[in-house]
Order: C-alpha cells, then sequence, then structure tokens
C-alpha cells in the first residue's frame, strides 16, 4: 500500500512539474471515505496538485457535505473544485440540485462542475443557471 501510494504521488508529481498547463487532480465520486482503495493520498496530492477536482455524485446534499467535509478535514487549504452531477437519476429535481449546489459552496470551491453540461437537456441546464445565481452564490 506504502508503495502504492508513493508510486501514484511521484507520477503526479511528474505530471505537475512537466505540463505546460495546470493539472487538476480528480478523485471519483465515493473515493474521499476510502482513498487508499485506490491508491490517492488525498493529503498528498492538495500539496502536490494546482488543484483538486472531487466528484461528489450524490443525490442528497447531506452525502455531498459529508463528502467535502471530510476532504477539507484532510486539505483545509487545497484550491477544491467539486463536481456534481446533474443527471437523473442522481438528482431528479430542481430543489435537489438547489441544495447540492448549496451544500458544495459551503465548502468554498474555487469552482464547480457539474456532470454531464454537454449533454443535458435546457431544463437541467436552466436549473443551473438558478443554482448558480443564488443568493448563497452571490454573498448576499
Amino acid at each position: 500500500l506504502e508503495a502504492r501510494l508513493a508510486r501514484l504521488n511521484d507520477l503526479l508529481a511528474r505530471l505537475v512539474g512537466r505540463a505546460k498547463v495546470p493539472i487538476r487532480a480528480l478523485v471519483g465520486s465515493g473515493l474521499v471515505e476510502q482513498p487508499w482503495t485506490r491508491g490517492i493520498d488525498l493529503a498528498a496530492w492538495a500539496r502536490i496538485a494546482p488543484s483538486i477536482t472531487i466528484n461528489a455524485y450524490h443525490g442528497l446534499a447531506e452525502d455531498v457535505t459529508r463528502t467535502l467535509r471530510g476532504f477539507r478535514a484532510v486539505a483545509p487549504r487545497a484550491d477544491l473544485v467539486v463536481g456534481l452531477n446533474a443527471t437523473s437519476p442522481t438528482t431528479p429535481n430542481e430543489a435537489s440540485l438547489q441544495a447540492q449546489t448549496e451544500a458544495a459552496l459551503a465548502q468554498r470551491p474555487v469552482e464547480l462542475s457539474y456532470y454531464h453540461y454537454g449533454l443535458l437537456g435546457l431544463d437541467r441546464l436552466a436549473w443551473i443557471g438558478r443554482a448558480t445565481r443564488h443568493e448563497a452564490v452571490l454573498g448576499d
């Protein structure tokens, strides 16, 4: 396990060091709770990469909060990008997307990303528009 973690940390460091563009490390949905099962050292990745994307593809805002708090406990100052799943059945309605967005914003991400933005219908794109214009985003 230590060798696996070290190897992936080294690989990420090499990519960050040699890339001509900023590298964003990605941690898939469900991996924050037990990242070591995939060879991920969250604390090290947060030190190595300019930013970390955490895919919080949960239908419930409480689960988004739990996942992101878990990450913040390990990497409180990391530049966090939060991925949310705006597709059905994960997000069944606009209220669910709004709640997930608010939960994500509470963790002060530098960016939000919605899956699968390029294939969403106009109704769900409108949900994203309204969720990101909410007063939580505007700081009111």
